[in-house]
């Protein structure tokens, strides 16, 4: 690329793999104090920035990083929506909405849409709709949403007013399967169990 490689001291202070990946800003900053020295860029364009910091583990001189101002360099796509088959689209964002607490952005028989902080959740209607098997041991059902709650009793019992139903089977004890109202197996989770 025509960019020369800086020269960057190795020495103490080096981030761990842990710290950079839980706040890669604050890593480098605490390994630019212990070196009087900022990580330098060498790159940079659109939604990322790659500097060069010095890593002592194994590796001498400099090891690039990419330090993000949003998203994942490596990712194609960003999730925004996920949509579900439904039995009856507008019944299945009602129960949703009042589950999650997130607005009904559009509504009719056929296909209807929430809204929520990052995502959103889609819903739409297919005749002769069946829904997946609880236990599921054929793996039909294909995946499931997982949702932290701050007690699984209370919580069980608001989700089975607003139409939800508790399966017989329970395969364990820290968490807890409903099915909502067109038959899609989802878990609760105690919210401190998530960190």
């Amino acid at each position: 690329m025509g960019t020369a490689k800086p020269t960057l001291p190795v020495g103490e202070g080096t981030p761990s793999l842990a710290d950079v990946a839980k706040d890669p800003a604050d890593a480098f900053s605490a390994r630019a104090s212990a070196n009087r020295m900022r990580p330098q860029p060498i790159s940079g364009a659109g939604q990322c920035r790659v500097f060069a910091i010095a890593c002592g583990v194994g590796v001498a001189g400099w090891l690039p990083v990419i330090l993000l101002r949003r998203g994942n360099p490596m990712a194609v796509a960003t999730l925004k929506m996920l949509t579900l088959d439904s039995a009856d689209a507008r019944r299945d964002a009602e129960f949703w909405a009042a589950a999650l607490g997130w607005k009904i952005a559009h509504a009719q028989d056929e296909y209807a849409m929430l809204t929520g902080p990052d995502h959103s959740l889609g819903f739409g209607t297919i005749l002769d709709y069946q829904a997946p098997t609880w236990p599921n041991e054929n793996g039909t059902k294909q995946f499931h949403l997982d949702l932290a709650v701050e007690d699984l009793e209370i919580a069980s019992k608001q989700l089975v007013e607003l139409g939800a139903t508790v399966p017989e089977f329970q395969p364990g004890e820290s968490w807890r399967v409903l099915l909502d109202p067109s038959g899609h197996p989802f878990c609760l989770t105690l919210a401190a169990n998530w960190g």
